[in-house]
């Protein structure tokens, strides 16, 4: 069935069906009307096929997305939401996973080119030389890019103003690291300190400093040296770490100098890795949500491609501290 004849068989426009299964109603739509259209689809199992509909137009309706190379769980649930959400919406999708810095060049060539339906992608910021402006240049020529995680890879965490017709889709990475800080007062903890390895999320770190300050408490940068000092402390520690990597590095330092972390000392790490529950004793962290990212980045991407306005947003992270073991 298409969407024609199932809008012929509801007896509404076919412009009307289509907002509403495409998620393109926002108060265009009475929700009545909306509610019965959304049901009979359900009941008569109609999905429309956005892939025709786009190959009709003479664009091929393939999403193309660029990602960092990475072997994490986040990664992999990123994955498996925009995956979900493609399928759902019946559009194809091409990941390309970073190798090298001619990587994202080819990419985009690809997507010049062949006229794709959108690209889902990770910052401007990130990308160098001639890849750069042949971004700018696809933008600048109508084309649909939504930008992933502006947020904690970029100083900034704001687009450039060259790209400012892109949409970015962040998770609050300052609101994550005020969970944390709540979470180590909760815990008894009297004095404060913030653990990075390899590189800093700033956002993370200042979430993290200013809602300890407003207890009436100060943060200190944890250097490797300074633990020794930290156990002498009869104060309970509260350590924040700017990841689960670093949490785990931390915690291994900690129970080679016979001290499990949990008791005098509390560890919080970030990101919501899977190990993190498998560690011993199970990790206290941050959780993105990588899969309900990806999933949006889809439904915001395909909004934007049928002309509607989209707005970046912001998902919250949540504290994962007790876990369900299999």
């Amino acid at each position: 069935m298409t969407m024609t004849e199932f809008a012929k068989l509801l007896g509404y426009s076919q412009s009307t069906v289509s907002r509403v299964l495409n998620n393109c109603d926002r108060n265009r739509v009475r929700p009545e009307i909306a509610e019965k259209i959304r049901q009979e689809a359900k009941r008569l199992n109609f999905r429309p096929n956005h892939g025709a509909a786009y190959l009709k137009r003479g664009k091929s309706p393939v999403i193309l997305c660029f990602l960092p190379s990475s072997c994490d769980t986040l990664a992999a649930e990123l994955m498996s939401g925009i995956s979900e959400a493609a399928a759902e919406k019946r559009f194809p999708v091409n990941f390309f996973i970073e190798k090298d810095s001619s990587a994202f060049a080819a990419f985009i060539r690809e997507a010049e080119n062949n006229s794709h339906a959108g690209i889902i992608s990770y910052p401007p910021q990130k990308i160098h030389g001639e890849a750069k402006e042949t971004l700018r240049r696809y933008l600048a020529n109508g084309g649909k890019v939504l930008f992933l995680n502006v947020n904690s890879n970029t100083l900034t965490a704001q687009l450039p103003p060259e790209f400012s017709s892109g949409v970015q889709l962040d998770i609050d990475d300052y609101a994550g690291g005020k969970l944390a800080a709540q979470y180590l007062q909760n815990e008894g903890c009297r004095s404060f300190y913030y653990f990075q390895r390899y590189f800093n999320i700033v956002l993370r770190q200042n979430g993290f400093k200013e809602e300890i300050r407003k207890s009436g408490f100060e943060v200190k940068d944890l250097e490797e040296s300074f633990l020794d000092v930290i156990l002498e402390n009869p104060d309970k520690a509260g350590i924040f770490c700017n990841s689960d990597a670093t949490a785990l590095y931390l915690s291994i330092l900690l129970q080679r100098r016979g001290v499990i972390p949990g008791d005098q000392i509390k560890i919080c790490g970030y990101d919501g890795q899977s190990f993190a529950s498998f560690c011993t004793p199970p990790l206290p962290t941050i959780r993105q949500p990588m899969h309900e990212e990806g999933y949006l980045a889809v439904m915001k991407l395909l909004r934007m491609i049928d002309g509607e306005n989209e707005k970046s947003e912001m998902l919250k992270p949540e504290l994962i501290y007790q876990y369900e073991r299999v």
